[in-house]
């Protein structure tokens, strides 16, 4: 009698073939470290650095930001090289970097194939799965907004920093006696520039990302333009966004951007400045400059 699989698990359906990516930090030493993986399926290119921000700050000190430059450009050499199949020899442009076997891959979707990629052939694979795990748990509408206060929190700290008088300026209510119904928060209203603060990022819960980037805009709308007698002549809507999109899945990464170049669309149409920024410093010191402005 024949053994009954019909209760055993199916194999995924999402194939892929994926390459390692090599660095030999002293050429020909023979040691080498992945620093990344790229994929093709029927349905496109995909790769990530196999090295989180965490690692290369252990690895490589002061030079870190050099190193993930220099990695973010072979990772961008093999995706040209994935695309074309794997075929041919591959060249980076950079001495150390090579690109390994091509095997399959089976998965879920091209982010797991990824993943696995990773975990077969990184030693600091974990670092990087970490990464992704917190990215992901971002998505958990608590955590979203506990990351937001965070960053509130070191922006504002950083300006009182340098500009304690300004301590009474931030997190206001927006309803005052010129603006009845008007329910909404500043992040920031100082004596020159009033301004609120959104986060976006590739997620599927971007919708909510923009709805909020949204309402922050129309608070700043309010002050712009219902309030005459606003001593502020400038409204600027701060926008924290990754300043590496290498760990998202591609289909996350054109509907973000769409919905960052709407957002900044809209802002300019309404005759406020829309910022990126990527870190607690820049936005500060956009602040703190104006603030000091003559």
């Amino acid at each position: 009698m024949l053994p009954d699989f019909s209760d055993f698990p199916s194999f995924p359906e999402y194939e892929a073939d994926w390459a390692p990516i090599y660095l030999e930090p002293i050429v020909q030493s023979g040691e080498r470290l992945t620093i990344a993986v790229v994929a093709k399926s029927s349905t496109g290119v995909d790769g990530c650095l196999a090295i989180s921000d965490k690692a290369l700050k252990c690895l490589y000190g002061a030079s870190a930001a050099g190193m993930q430059k220099m990695m973010e450009l072979a990772l961008s050499r093999a995706l040209e090289f994935a695309e074309a199949g794997f075929e041919g020899s591959f060249s980076a442009g950079i001495h150390g970097i090579s690109v390994g076997k091509t095997r399959k891959g089976l998965g879920v979707n091209m982010k797991h194939i990824l993943r696995q990629a990773c975990s077969l052939t990184s030693s600091l694979s974990s670092v990087h799965s970490d990464a992704i795990e917190e990215e992901d748990a971002e998505d958990d509408p608590i955590v979203y907004e506990q990351n937001l206060g965070q960053l509130r929190s070191d922006i504002q700290e950083r300006v009182l920093g340098k500009l304690p008088g300004l301590r009474d300026r931030f997190n206001l209510p927006l309803h005052t006696q010129a603006m009845q119904g008007a329910r909404g928060n500043l992040f920031f209203s100082g004596n020159k520039m009033v301004a609120s603060l959104a986060k976006i990022k590739p997620s599927k819960q971007i919708s909510r990302h923009v709805d909020g980037a949204k309402s922050r805009l129309w608070d700043l709308h309010f002050v712009k333009h219902k309030m005459a007698d606003a001593p502020q002549n400038k409204c600027t809507l701060f926008i924290w966004t990754p300043k590496s999109l290498d760990r998202f899945d591609r289909a996350l990464i054109t509907e973000y951007e769409q919905s960052l170049e709407d957002l900044q669309r809209q802002s300019l149409e309404d005759g406020i400045e829309p910022q990126v920024f990527f870190g607690a410093e820049e936005a500060a010191e956009a602040i703190i400059d104006y603030e000091r402005a003559a």
